[in-house]
C-alpha cells in the first residue's frame, strides 16, 4: 500500500503526522511532504503515528533519522507518537529507536507528550 497521511495542528506548538502505508523508498517523498506541510506550523514538537505504518525499510528508517537530525537544528523536537509492534521492531533493529522519542507504543494512543520548552 503506498504511503500516505493526514497532518493535523493539536494546538500548543505540536504538529501530528499520521502516516498510513509503507514507509519504503518509494514512500519517503510521500514522508517529506508531510514533515513540509506540518512545519508549516512552526511547531516545536513533532509527533509521528505509525500505528498504521506496514513496513519500513532502510529508506524509510533514514527518511526518519534525517527528520530526527534536521529537527535538532531547526527547532522541533521529533517524537513518535504511537507505534505498532512490528514498525518498533523495525526501529529498534536498526538502531534509531534508541534515539526516537517514542512516547506511546499502544495501538491507537496518540497522545503527545506534554509541551516542553527548550533551554
Amino acid at each position: 500500500m503506498a504511503l500516505s497521511f493526514e497532518v493535523q495542528n493539536e494546538a500548543s506548538g505540536r504538529v501530528l503526522i499520521v502516516l498510513h502505508g509503507m514507509l519504503d523508498s518509494h514512500g519517503v517523498a510521500v514522508f517529506h511532504r508531510a514533515l513540509a506541510a506540518a512545519l508549516e506550523w512552526y511547531p516545536t514538537l513533532v509527533g509521528i503515528d505509525l500505528t498504521e505504518v506496514t513496513l519500513i525499510d532502510s529508506a524509510g528508517v533514514g527518511a526518519l533519522a534525517a527528520a530526527l537530525r534536521v529537527g535538532g537544528r531547526v527547532g522541533y523536537r521529533l517524537v513518535v507518537a504511537a507505534i505498532s509492534a512490528a514498525a518498533h521492531d523495525r526501529l529498534r533493529t536498526s538502531g534509531l529507536a534508541d534515539s526516537l522519542d517514542v512516547a506511546g507504543r499502544d495501538r491507537g494512543s496518540r497522545h503527545l507528550p506534554p509541551h516542553q520548552r527548550r533551554p
